[in-house]
């Protein structure tokens, strides 16, 4: 019965481990097809991004590979979700359904390279489930703006896999898919720098290739010199490596991420640095309280890192020795070790002391001490066979259900913060974001609670003294908010966002002298804000300054040359001022562009009216009404236009 059961492994273990794999991903993620977009990023890398929005063009193709944007140079990950607008405008269901997509493709390439590379069917699975279903990777599937996470994982393994192929036949073109594919993985997100590093410790485990194979013994010269060969041929890689590495921090430090020490010395950050990696390994074993969002503590212990570090070192040290009798917990642990370094916090991006994103690749190297350690155990314990089929009996659908609890919290921004702040109450970023949710739901005392909340973690939170602003505007008390945006204006990363608000709120007081002020500095800061272009161009335009408004419109559609919206003013403004061909050019432009524009087709229909075009009026104005049954200037412009048709 025995050897039915293993040949029966052999010939269709794979496909089941493969449907199986499809199938309970599926079942607990579906649910994000019915998810939001969020207010934590979503809106940067896709609803607010003009170039992501127009879909897959030429500018925005260009502006992917020569701007930097969101603190990264990551080319391939704009150009992913351009295409998700191109086949799914801004359904956030689809963009979600691709991430899902891209996870499922991770789990089956992580199961099918282990098998390949280990020559077994169970403990591959056991790691590629865990991959599949562990809690801490919903981060990375549920939120839409990290699709870099799913993307360069994506990459990193088919970089890979194709490595595998190079080992057991090598040729120019096997490694040239190795470099193609780490370059595309790089480009998606730079946490790919270490691949070379894993490739070298899989040259040790599983693939033993032979030049390795003295490190086992020992190490010393001799041993390291045999292994050479093995480092120089990645010596491409490493290069890739290093470019990218050199140009991340550039473009985030030119983006004011990179963390000043003056936010937290190194001292500090080491002292992050070990603990996180334990907080790590206990989330993986007991998956609770996950937040979108880690704030640092008020105070690093000095005694609890340093027991970290002693106990990180230690275990180190016993991998390392181990790297004979179990070299899958050498590999595992400093594939763990390792491929956080990028994250860890020793350069300090952002302001989060840790973040369950960073986990999607380095756990793997943990579920491999799980799946070889727990059949080494069988195989030394046979009775314990039983016992470890049974708690994988009750634990996997204990994983598969905090799993789909946890996806549950990723469904819109408040839901979202409102569980962060559940688990980790002093979270000023939680606070600021669950009150943007709020005030987009109309519920404005309760989001202003929640920013001044957030106030009195850091009180001067240029972005939270912006939102609160924001909110104070919408209740009318435009002075207060004014207050609240002057003390935003001390904050560098705020500080043009409000001057374009305070144009706003002035403009609402009746004050177009200010708010014209505010704009201009506004611009002075930031020449490539088009919102504050917009708006100066929009309050020149009200103040019956048509001429004036025209720059302005221009302005914004150089910066984003398919912004319908703008195109649409910008005839208005030439209709204004007396050009009712530019106009016109600019309405057809508009109606190129999204042939569904209602207010284009009204406009461009009156201006045909004047021009004494009737037929031309009547089709366009007859299109306005039929978008939009609402549209009632356009219905007695249509009306106005037939009978003037009628008078001829």
């Amino acid at each position: 019965m025995t050897g039915f059961w293993n040949s029966f492994a052999r010939e269709h273990g794979g496909k089941i481990v493969g449907l199986f794999l499809v199938v309970s991903t599926l079942l607990i993620y579906w649910q994000v097809e019915q998810f939001d977009f969020l207010n934590y990023d979503d809106g940067a890398y896709v609803t607010d991004n003009g170039y992501v929005r127009d879909g897959l063009t030429v500018q925005g193709l260009v502006w992917a590979f020569t701007e930097f944007h969101e603190s990264n140079w990551h080319p391939v990950t704009w150009l992913s979700h351009m295409l998700d607008v191109q086949l799914f405008g801004l359904d956030p269901g689809a963009h979600h359904l691709v991430n899902l997509l891209f996870h499922i493709v991770n789990a089956l390439l992580l199961f099918h390279i282990l098998r390949q590379m280990t020559g077994t069917l169970w403990r591959s699975a056991v790691v590629a489930t865990l991959f599949a279903l562990h809690p801490l990777h919903v981060e990375s599937v549920a939120w839409i703006a990290e699709r870099k996470d799913v993307l360069s994982a994506l990459f990193w393994l088919l970089s890979t896999f194709f490595y595998y192929q190079y080992v057991k036949k090598p040729s120019s073109l096997a490694y040239f898919l190795v470099f193609a594919t780490m370059a595309l993985g790089l480009m998606s997100k730079p946490m790919v720098v270490t691949l070379p590093f894993v490739l070298l410790l899989l040259d040790f485990w599983p693939l033993a290739r032979p030049e390795s194979r003295l490190l086992q013994s020992r190490i010393n010269a001799h041993s390291i010199r045999a292994a050479w060969p093995l480092v120089r041929e990645k010596i491409p890689l490493f290069a890739l490596s290093a470019f990218s590495c050199l140009m991340t921090f550039y473009v985030q430090n030119r983006g004011g991420a990179v963390a000043s020490m003056e936010f937290l010395d190194m001292g500090g950050r080491i002292a992050n640095a070990t603990i996180s990696y334990w907080m790590y390994i206990l989330k993986m074993l007991l998956p609770v309280d996950l937040a979108v969002y880690y704030p640092y503590p008020d105070s690093m212990p000095l005694l609890k890192s340093s027991i970290a570090a002693l106990v990180l070192v230690g275990i180190s040290y016993v991998a390392f020795r181990a790297r004979k009798k179990y070299p899958y917990l050498t590999v595992g642990w400093f594939c763990y070790l390792g491929t956080l370094v990028p994250v860890i916090g020793l350069v300090q991006v952002g302001s989060q002391a840790m973040a369950d994103r960073y986990t999607y690749i380095p756990l793997i190297g943990l579920f491999i001490i799980v799946a070889w350690g727990a059949a080494d155990m069988v195989a030394k314990f046979p009775g314990s066979r039983v016992w470890v089929m049974l708690v994988t009996a009750i634990l996997l659908p204990l994983v598969m259900a905090v799993t789909a609890v946890q996806i549950g919290y990723w469904r819109d921004s408040a839901a979202l913060f409102e569980h962060a702040l559940a688990v980790t109450p002093d979270n000023a970023l939680a606070r600021n974001n669950l009150g943007q949710a709020l005030a987009q739901k109309g519920q404005t005392s309760a989001a202003i609670e929640h920013f001044q909340k957030a106030l009195q973690f850091k009180a001067d939170q240029g972005v939270v003294q912006v939102n609160l602003g924001n909110a104070l505007v919408e209740q009318g008390q435009i002075e207060k908010a004014i207050s609240h945006y002057r003390v935003a204006l001390r904050t560098r990363q705020t500080a043009d966002i409000a001057h374009n608000r305070m144009g706003l709120a002035f403009e609402k007081m009746g004050n177009n002298d200010q708010a014209v002020y505010h704009y201009q500095q506004a611009l002075r800061l930031n020449p490539e804000f088009g919102e504050a272009q917009y708006n100066l161009g929009t309050l020149y335009f009200n103040a019956g300054a048509f001429e004036n408004a025209i720059n302005p419109y221009r302005e914004v559609l150089r910066l984003n040359p398919l912004s319908v919206e703008t195109l649409n003013s910008l005839g208005l403004a030439y209709e204004k001022s007396g050009s009712r061909d530019w106009a016109i050019k600019h309405y057809r432009q508009a109606l190129k562009i999204d042939p569904d524009f209602a207010r284009a087709h009204g406009n461009l229909g009156v201006a045909y009216f004047r021009d004494g075009q009737l037929e031309q009026a009547i089709e366009h104005l007859e299109r306005a009404v039929e978008l939009d049954p609402d549209y009632e200037l356009a219905k007695q412009n249509l009306v106005k236009a037939t009978e003037k048709l009628k008078e001829k």
